[in-house]
């Protein structure tokens, strides 16, 4: 699960910035966060102290997350040439 969180860590950058796709981001992101939920639960079941550790990322991804879905809403998509579903 680390190394997932760090690709997508690593390849948001270029996802978001480079082929300014808000679909991808959204996505991203969203696997960032669901990612980070089942590595606080995973590490919560061996040690609660080292499982608390995962809470900042896990607070910071599911509110990028909202903001990434509400961007992908509001935004058309150049990579999948898509029109803002709520424009």
């Amino acid at each position: 699960m680390q190394a997932a969180i760090w690709g997508i860590f690593f390849s948001f950058g270029y996802i978001y910035f480079n082929r300014k796709s808000v679909l991808l981001a959204a996505t991203w992101t969203t696997a960032d966060a669901t990612l980070a939920f089942a590595s606080l639960l995973t590490a919560l079941k061996d040690d609660k102290q080292t499982g608390l550790y995962y809470t900042p990322l896990l607070v910071w991804t599911s509110f990028a997350t909202t903001l990434a879905v509400y961007q992908a809403l509001t935004n058309n998509d150049p990579v999948f040439k898509t029109k803002a579903p709520l424009n």
